[in-house]
């Protein structure tokens, strides 16, 4: 099954690991040039106001003027791809109804460039006819063709049947899709075609942004330091009837597209799915109405309805992100809550929440653009040689959901049945798979891309390595969550378990989320008989994590053998490596609400000082002459059908055999700048003379984030080499800093308030120093962390430094 655009051909992941790495003029791929020329207003209505993603900032090189034709206007082609499927806020749309003349909407149907899931499938069918059925209210006919070759033929032969004079589309974000898409363009340009590749379905491009990021709380200070979008267009109007128009335009029905699944699962998504842009519009409006409140304290609780679930709606573009991004920040406006009113910061805790989900969104997009290679590999290229099981009995259970968790088989129930779960599931669903079972991540992502109707590659691939532990800002592998006490907190009244698995229903809350535990007599009494109708645990908790700890251990020393200098760096927290107690959703829920002091503002009236603001990336500036070059290796085709595991039930195995060739492995993409401190990972280390090079030029950089932290522990401690907690004892609390930084500071800036979880970001991902939790107690008078190793007080306080530069 195919999972994203490329010519990758089928590989299995034991033996083959990449051996080229990309071209620097790849990994350091700008934004694709200006394609077409194009008028002030319309320049405006793409990019919005000036300064929106430092696109509309003035360019000597851009023309304002619209080429002459000597000929009668031909028809404009507006071309569908899959991923705008809406006439509301449609940027191509609109310019060709500018434009004038007849106009000809178009989607090509190409499985072998993009096709979602199976579960996708149906939501495309379904969300084409309502497509169809809009643009048909404007006078519209969608043209339906399919295309099998990868030089959009079709769509070239439809240029030259109608004579159309220009093409608009919306563009896609894959490296090798992006490439072909500039290839037609200037074929098209180069026989007086006007074809314009257009931004639409991103708030912030992944090539707007310098830095490339690969830590989601650098990427989102970043991403909400751009001004807010345009305000997104309305439905068009009725087009006048142009005589011929495009009705005589031969076109296939939507029905020939081979779409359909079996009638049962149809029928099942039937039951709970609405596809089309009417929907998306409407669900949107009643969640803001209803839940959108408390969507920042209860939307990961199971018993309680606390999402939008618009996921699907702006996987296939039938709403556009600004068009979710104006919705909700006017909520606010239209509540006329004034600052002093209570419901105020509860409207606003949610916004910053609404807002941080269409961030995630984009840091996939900005993660897999400059990481093609991590859509079958991992980010982290150590864990290429992680010691994967072949137990295919225990992958059949979890497809079958026979797991024997509750919670988890609940999931999979729900995920087979609607083809949606929230994100704190899909998190246990592929770290219960990944760690408990030791089942490749690739499996998993391939089977969640296939049930889901919200099914992104980008965004599942991100997730699945970071459910596992391979993406740079993940947990450790040896971390794995407790499922019985995940189903307790996120289940509590167990309405969502006895939902779903209907034989455990009549357990009491007690033994419900751990089946296993209730005593002979209460499973009689519930009619529930473990190993009968229901699964016994497929795997020990204990074992598990214990057999997680034990592959850690075998990947060390086959990468011992390989990079002797590197092989330790990973697994600097290996036992003792700290469990946060918050859902992993939410880990950047920690952080006090004002940390982003630069956040879209919710509010009309204050976007000057949002505008007027330094990006802490700086946006980049492409000639309109600047080429773009796609390398072979440019996006990748997931395909893992070839990686169902084998017959072998072994829960783990410990010969060679079983383990990767010890061929090197790839080279993970990071940062384009390697001297930039502010995205340092979490899985490297540095010695004290590179952490004080850090610490000096974060002091001399005032628009740094932690520039105030940075000048106060140079004033007040100093770095040592201790930093390995058992036995140093140069170390400090972080509490203790929290609690004198601001008495330490005199300045009322919003950099002056510091949080334990900026202060863990500060020390353990950008100084790399170790940084415990509240368990390190022990060798510490009883006193919980957490702790940063390291650090002590200043015998003489140093003196004040010149953060002038």
């Amino acid at each position: 099954m195919q999972y994203g655009v490329g010519d990758r051909p089928k590989r299995t992941i034991q033996n083959q690991v990449p051996t080229t790495i990309l071209s620097s003029d790849v990994e350091r791929r700008k934004r694709p040039p200006p394609s077409g020329e194009l008028t002030k207003s319309e320049y405006r209505e793409e990019n919005g106001r000036k300064g929106i993603g430092g696109l509309a900032q003035g360019d000597s090189n851009r023309r304002w003027k619209r080429s002459k034709r000597s000929r009668k206007q031909g028809p404009t082609i507006v071309w569908f791809q899959g991923h705008d499927l809406r006439v509301a806020d449609h940027l191509a749309l609109s310019m060709a109804l500018r434009r004038g003349g007849s106009i000809i909407p178009v989607f090509i149907w190409n499985p072998d460039l993009w096709s979602p899931g199976e579960a996708g499938r149906w939501w495309l069918k379904k969300s084409l006819l309502s497509l169809e059925s809009d643009l048909l209210a404007l006078n519209l006919k969608l043209v339906i063709r399919i295309d099998s070759t990868t030089a959009y033929e079709t769509l070239w032969q439809l240029v030259k049947q109608v004579e159309a004079d220009a093409v608009y589309w919306h563009r896609q974000y894959n490296i090798a899709t992006i490439d072909r898409e500039e290839k037609l363009r200037q074929t098209l340009a180069s026989t007086g075609i006007d074809a314009r590749s257009l931004k639409s379905e991103l708030l912030v491009e992944p090539w707007e942004l310098e830095t490339r990021f690969t830590v989601l709380h650098n990427y989102m200070t970043a991403w909400m330091n751009f001004p807010p979008p345009p305000m997104p267009s309305p439905a068009p109007a009725p087009v006048p009837l142009v005589k011929g128009g495009n009705k005589a335009v031969p076109s296939l029905s939507i029905d020939e597209l081979g779409l359909d699944l079996p009638k049962v699962r149809e029928e099942q998504y039937d039951r709970v799915w609405q596809p089309g842009s009417k929907s998306a519009i409407k669900k949107l409006s009643e969640f803001l109405k209803g839940s959108f409140k408390t969507f920042g304290e209860g939307r990961s609780r199971r018993d309680i309805y606390g999402t939008s679930k618009l996921s699907p709606h702006l996987q296939f573009g039938e709403i556009s992100p600004r068009q979710v991004y104006h919705f909700v920040r006017s909520q606010m406006t239209k509540l006329g809550l004034k600052t002093s009113d209570k419901e105020v910061e509860g409207y606003a805790r949610a916004s910053r929440a609404f807002l941080k989900n269409l961030c995630s969104r984009e840091f996939a997009h900005h993660l897999l653009y400059h990481n093609p290679s991590a859509a079958n590999y991992s980010l982290i290229p150590h864990y290429e040689n992680f010691p994967w099981s072949n137990d295919n009995e225990a992958w059949i259970s979890w497809t079958e959901a026979r797991t024997g968790y509750p919670l988890v088989d609940a999931a999979l129930r729900d995920l087979k049945a609607t083809g949606w779960i929230h994100n704190i599931l899909r998190y246990l669903l592929a770290s219960f798979l990944t760690k408990y079972l030791l089942l490749p991540w690739q499996h998993g992502a391939n089977r969640f891309f296939n049930l889901l109707v919200d099914g992104d590659m980008k965004s599942n691939i991100v997730g699945w390595q970071w459910s596992f532990g391979s993406n740079s800002d993940s947990l450790p592998v040896n971390s794995l969550i407790n499922p019985v006490g995940l189903a307790r907190k996120q289940d509590p009244t167990g309405y969502y378990v006895r939902k779903w698995l209907p034989e455990l229903s009549k357990l009491p809350n007690k033994y419900l989320h751990c089946p296993w535990k209730a005593p002979v007599s209460v499973l009689r009494e519930a009619g529930v008989g473990l190993g009968v109708n229901y699964p016994a645990p497929i795997v020990d908790a204990s074992f598990a994590r214990q057999r997680a700890r034990n592959a850690l251990v075998v990947m060390r020393g086959i990468l011992s053998g390989q990079q002797p200098n590197r092989w330790s760096l990973i697994l600097n927290s290996e036992i003792d490596s700290e469990r946060r107690s918050d859902d992993p959703e939410n880990m950047s829920r920690r952080e006090n609400d004002k940390q982003f002091s630069r956040l879209w503002q919710l509010r009309s009236g204050d976007q000057t000082a949002i505008a007027e603001q330094t990006h802490p990336s700086k946006p980049l500036f492409v000639s309109p002459t600047a080429g773009v070059s796609i390398l072979n290796r440019a996006e990748v085709r997931n395909d893992f059908s070839g990686l169902t595991p084998t017959q072998s039930t072994a829960p783990f195995r410990v010969n060679g055999s079983a383990y990767p060739s010890s061929s090197p492995t790839h080279v993970a993409t990071s940062e384009d700048d390697g001297n930039s401190p502010k995205d340092a990972g979490c899985h490297e280390s540095m010695d004290l003379a590179e952490r004080n090079d850090v610490m000096t030029r974060m002091i001399l950089d005032e628009n740094h984030e932690f520039h105030s932290f940075a000048v106060y522990i140079q004033k007040t401690y100093e770095l040592t080499d201790n930093t390995d907690r058992r036995t140093s004892k140069d170390y400090v609390r972080l509490c203790t800093l929290r609690d004198q930084f601001p008495r330490a500071t005199s300045q009322s800036d919003e950099r002056q308030k510091i949080t334990i979880y900026k202060m863990k970001t500060f020390f353990g991902k950008v100084l790399r120093m170790e940084v415990t939790g509240e368990w390190d107690r022990h060798n510490h008078g009883g006193v919980r962390g957490p702790y940063v190793y390291g650090l002590r007080l200043r015998r003489h306080r140093s003196p004040n430094l010149d953060t002038k530069a």
